[in-house]
């Protein structure tokens, strides 16, 4: 009998608490150390540096074409000026109380904010397979002061351990976040168009609370 393996909530669950207590040690420690990176970190949360405030886990539901309906999680942990470590875990929602995440992966990525663009490299881990590197770069178009509404072009390239490249991947998505949306949470909403698939998504995502 091969080892158990541990459900996907709980999975989700385990991580995002352990991301979160490692997240809060080490923004205290990194507000204490650099004051300007600090305060850099935590400007808006629509400008080119999310800011890992007191509500820094995102949960979404995200819809693609032939995709099925997923879970998403994300945390954000600073590592420094306008640079942060990116996790992620995905599950199907038609089997989250039986599958294994069905997505891992973690990033570092680097912003600048007079550019509102970022690029990152990271490792992920997809349904299973290969692990794979992939690099990536997004340029945020704000229509309004606040940056609440705004469209996004991102792109990235996927390879293999040996670095050959497997897969590209573009989108332009259309990005409007509404805060308050319910009492103390925000609500982040995406449509976007991927230009190498032909295909068109949505995700909604919420800010969990503190």
């Amino acid at each position: 009998m091969g080892p158990r393996l541990v459900s996907g909530p709980k999975c989700l669950r385990f991580a995002a608490a352990a991301a979160a207590v490692f997240s809060l040690s080490l923004r205290r420690r990194q507000a204490a150390a650099h004051p300007a990176a600090a305060a850099a970190l935590t400007a808006s949360p629509d400008s080119a540096v999310p800011a890992p405030s007191s509500k820094p886990m995102e949960t979404s539901l995200r819809l693609r074409d032939g995709g099925g309906l997923r879970i998403h999680a994300k945390e954000k942990l600073p590592l420094g000026y306008n640079s942060l470590l990116q996790a992620h875990g995905e599950i199907d929602a038609t089997t989250a109380g039986a599958a294994a995440p069905s997505y891992l992966a973690l990033f570092v990525r680097q912003f600048y904010p007079k550019l509102s663009a970022n690029v990152g490299v990271g490792v992920q881990l997809h349904n299973g397979d290969d692990l794979t590197y992939s690099l990536r770069a997004k340029k945020a178009i704000p229509f309004t002061s606040n940056g609440l509404l705004g469209l996004n072009l991102k792109g990235r390239l996927f390879t293999d351990k040996e670095l050959n490249p497997r897969k590209r991947t573009g989108a332009v998505e259309l990005a409007w976040t509404v805060l308050d949306f319910r009492k103390g949470q925000d609500v982040r909403l995406k449509l976007g168009y991927e230009l190498y698939d032909k295909k068109y998504y949505l995700t909604a995502g919420a800010l969990s609370p503190a």
